[in-house]
């Protein structure tokens, strides 16, 4: 019997071999590079959009719930400033016609030019935090700075505490206020306070304050303010007021980088329309 010999590589075979996955490697090097630099790219720019849209849909939120007529655009379009509406309510108008003797006080009944300090709900009772404002009839920004169509809540009760033929609705309560302008909706808000978001560096800032305090048409966050976004590049709000009940429409154009790569920006546009419920 013979023995078998296991046959291995020659120098020849092995020199070929090294030198075919040589060119091999040279010619799929870029390809796999580029695959790579591609899927990381759009990796980033997926961040990018994730974060970016997150932040407007944020801001959207809030500004839906704006109290209407409130915004101002501040800092040239880098900043926005508006109230926030917690809740609301129709209210009774002298010249309702309500069946019995529902909602009989006329004192109660709203009525534009004059001097009063309660008004009827037709909703029940709503929980008051401190420092919350009535606003009626609002027109303009200036108005509510002025305490033209606003005035501080005192409290609010059941009209079965009053008897005065419901159970079913409530009395705001203020002090002595003259609202010139009446909703055509017969509505009201409650506010809580307000919003200022602006850009300051590459930060995109969120300032909350209570009531009036910093409604005042001047940017106010700061360093110090909640942050909303990072890598923001530019920002530019523009606000287009609804006329009777059409609806007004805040424009947003955000650029934004990603931190890890600043050769990666994406421009985001987002509209936000707002019902005209004055």
């Amino acid at each position: 019997m013979r023995a078998s010999r296991a046959r291995g590589f020659t120098l020849i075979e092995m020199i070929m071999t090294l030198v075919v996955l040589a060119i091999l490697g040279t010619v799929l090097a870029p390809v796999i590079g580029n695959a790579i630099q591609s899927l990381s790219e759009n990796r980033a720019r997926t961040d990018l959009i994730s974060t970016g849209r997150l932040a407007l849909e944020r801001l959207a939120r809030e500004l839906r719930e704006a109290v209407p007529n409130s915004i101002t655009i501040l800092a040239a379009g880098g900043g926005i400033e508006f109230l926030h509406s917690r809740s609301g309510g129709r209210y009774i108008a002298l010249e309702d016609q309500l069946p019995g003797g529902a909602f009989s006080l006329s004192a109660r009944r709203f009525a534009k030019n004059h001097l009063s300090s309660e008004l009827y709900s037709a909703l029940p009772p709503l929980a008051l935090s401190g420092g919350e404002l009535l606003v009626l009839g609002n027109g303009t920004p200036l108005e509510l700075r002025s305490g033209v169509s606003s005035v501080s809540l005192n409290s609010v009760i059941a009209t079965a505490l009053v008897s005065d033929g419901t159970t079913e609705g409530s009395v705001l309560q203020f002090a002595p206020h003259l609202f010139p302008n009446d909703s055509p909706g017969k509505h009201y808000f409650v506010t809580d306070g307000g919003h200022d978001v602006g850009l300051s560096g590459s930060t995109l800032y969120w300032h909350r304050y209570n009531g009036l305090s910093d409604y005042n048409g001047a940017a106010d966050w700061n360093s110090g303010s909640a942050i909303l976004l990072e890598g923001v590049n530019s920002i530019l709000f523009d606000y287009a007021p609804g006329v009777g009940h059409s609806a007004g429409i805040v424009r947003i154009q955000l650029q934004i980088s990603h931190p890890q790569r600043t050769d990666e920006t994406i421009t985001l546009y987002h509209e936000v329309h707002l019902r005209n419920r004055t």
